[in-house]
């Protein structure tokens, strides 16, 4: 099964409910396990891997792009579950946040292709308010399932979260990528292609 980013959360939670629908994980960019445990975000990297942080931050998208309005839109949605603006206008403001914020997927903020629109904004709200689900860790530490991390060297999720899986699995594996962030796939796709295919092949042999 395979995760980028928010994917990665889902495949893993998917993992703790249904082990044996699952021969191994390949997760990209991995964001944190749910629930979150944010102080893992302030775990720092080992000095041994050379990580570093891309150039832009997601603090600074969204700094770049909040106003009283986008706030208070938010505030609504997600304490009342009720519509400020238009579905046309969140998805619009939504489009123009996800520009600012990709900027943080390169190490450098660079090459990057204009950002698409048709991201409901509305349903983004209500897919963060879903990570507040059961703890599964318990049921996740005991299983070898083959668990593959694929990280950029910028990449802009704190280590601590990918720490957690390496803590947590016993077969868990960490690759890292030179010079990708979050992004990785577009960023270095031969690379990163060879260690998924790896490590399918690897799985598949056992």
């Amino acid at each position: 099964l395979f995760g980028h980013s928010w994917g990665s959360m889902l495949a893993t939670y998917y993992l703790s409910k249904y082990p044996k629908q699952i021969k191994s994980l390949i997760l990209s960019g991995p964001g944190p396990i749910l629930p979150i445990r944010s102080a893992l975000a302030r775990q720092p990297a080992p000095d041994s891997l050379a990580l570093r942080n891309p150039k832009f931050s997601n603090r600074e998208g969204n700094a770049a792009t909040q106003n009283l309005r986008s706030e208070a839109m938010h505030y609504i949605a997600h304490t009342f579950g009720k519509k400020l603006a238009s579905d046309n206008e969140a998805d619009a403001f939504f489009t123009h946040l996800n520009e600012a914020l990709q900027r943080s997927t390169t190490c450098n903020g660079e090459g990057l292709d204009p950002y698409p629109p048709g991201g409901g904004y509305y349903a983004h709200v209500r897919t963060i308010q879903s990570f507040q689900v059961p703890d599964r860790r318990a049921q996740l530490q005991p299983l070898q399932t083959p668990v593959l991390l694929l990280k950029g060297q910028c990449d802009n999720q704190p280590w601590g979260y990918t720490q957690e899986y390496l803590d947590l699995f016993e077969q868990a594996r960490l690759v890292v990528i030179p010079d990708g962030g979050h992004g990785i796939r577009e960023q270095d796709q031969e690379r990163y292609l060879k260690a998924i295919s790896g490590s399918v092949n690897q799985n598949l042999t056992h």
